[in-house]
């Protein structure tokens, strides 16, 4: 008995996997100054997320593949309908959940260096 596998048909083109981009906004557990979180916070807002509700010290990225759109990947705080953080039963923490949402604002670029001179 003979088998026979697609693999085994040079006809059969390979396709070519989407590259996919990955920005680093803030790694998981970065510490970031308050004109960063504010500028960050900003930027979500615009975004249409709430920054309340994604906690400090996640990550946060924004990801491409191929030519697609462009999307927010973050980690969010579980709500319920009226708006309170849900926690795990017996627990303390409050449930996080991984979250996307299409890049609506592009980030702002951070602010140039400055010389520390004053101008006159």
């Amino acid at each position: 008995m003979t088998e026979t596998t697609a693999l085994a048909n040079p006809a059969l083109p390979v396709p070519s996997p989407a590259q996919t981009t990955i920005t680093v906004v803030v790694a998981r557990g970065q510490t970031i100054n308050d004109e960063q979180r504010n500028r960050i916070c900003d930027w979500l807002r615009a975004n249409g997320v709430d920054p309340v509700n994604v906690p400090q010290g996640a990550p946060l990225t924004i990801e491409q593949a191929g030519d697609g759109p462009r999307a927010i990947h973050f980690w969010s705080f579980y709500t319920n309908e009226t708006g309170q953080k849900e926690s795990r039963v017996g627990g303390d923490q409050a449930i996080q959940v991984e979250r996307t949402r299409l890049l609506v604002a592009d980030l702002p670029p951070e602010p140039g260096p400055t010389s520390g001179k004053a101008t006159a």
